[in-house]
């Protein structure tokens, strides 16, 4: 798995010479990856040359496809008319997640519109405490956080570096779909689900944030769609069939 780190972005020579030894004694090695991109990634290492490489994305917890509606005190406080985006990160000061840079988009819509509001889920973010429009929940465990990915209109990725976030095929199997940077494997999980954008400079975000395309994206049948579309890729049953075939 290629680190999204500066710091970890090269294994000292004789701990990568190891590793190709120890791949060497298996010849029947067969890498399974959760995305293109990790795949194309793999593909380049000189420690896997001829080595088949399949795409299988990991498996969501049946929880996110299996639970019902329910209510929440945080989702219910929001008014009805209001546009609702979601952004998850274990740490939401990790400058690897770019929270700061989405908050300031999201203001930016926020001035076209004043009903727009951002959910930030995960530690930290104190900082943000008083910004107008969102709201910080904490961490939140799965239970409370579909509650949320069902009041949202969309789900902001907007890492400057990321393999296969999970949290996006967990917003999709509530159908949700996803605005992302152009952020390592990504664009790729965009595309496995056939939905969402991409968003590559300042005005890509701006024009993605727009109310209007917001709630257009969010339909109920988009939604319908792009749940059907996760229940394929990540339900559990799906990829343990992908790993039989």
């Amino acid at each position: 798995c290629p680190a999204v780190r500066l710091f970890a972005k090269a294994l000292p020579p004789h701990r990568f010479r190891h590793k190709i030894e120890s791949y060497k004694t298996w010849p029947t090695l067969h890498l399974v990856t959760p995305s293109g991109w990790l795949a194309n990634e793999a593909a380049r290492s000189s420690a896997f040359p001829d080595t088949p490489i399949t795409v299988i994305p990991n498996p969501l917890d049946s929880l996110f496809f299996e639970q019902e509606q329910e209510p929440s005190d945080i989702a219910d406080a929001i008014p009805n008319d209001n546009t609702v985006l979601i952004l998850v990160a274990a740490n939401l000061d990790d400058p690897i997640k770019n929270v700061t840079n989405a908050v300031a988009a999201f203001l930016e819509a926020r001035n076209r519109d004043s009903t727009l509001t951002l959910v930030l889920v995960g530690k930290g973010g104190e900082s943000y405490k008083k910004t107008p429009g969102v709201i910080l929940t904490g961490s939140l465990p799965s239970e409370q956080l579909i509650p949320l990915f069902d009041r949202a209109d969309a789900i902001l990725i907007p890492s400057v570096a990321e393999n296969s976030p999970s949290v996006a095929f967990e917003a999709a199997s509530r159908g949700v779909p996803a605005i992302v940077s152009r952020g390592g494997g990504l664009p790729d999980v965009v595309n496995s689900l056939g939905f969402g954008v991409v968003c590559d400079t300042r005005a890509d975000w701006s024009q993605a944030l727009n109310p209007v395309e917001l709630r257009k994206n969010s339909s109920r049948s988009r939604r319908e769609s792009l749940k059907t579309k996760a229940r394929e890729l990540v339900e559990p049953g799906a990829v343990a069939r992908r790993y039989l075939e």
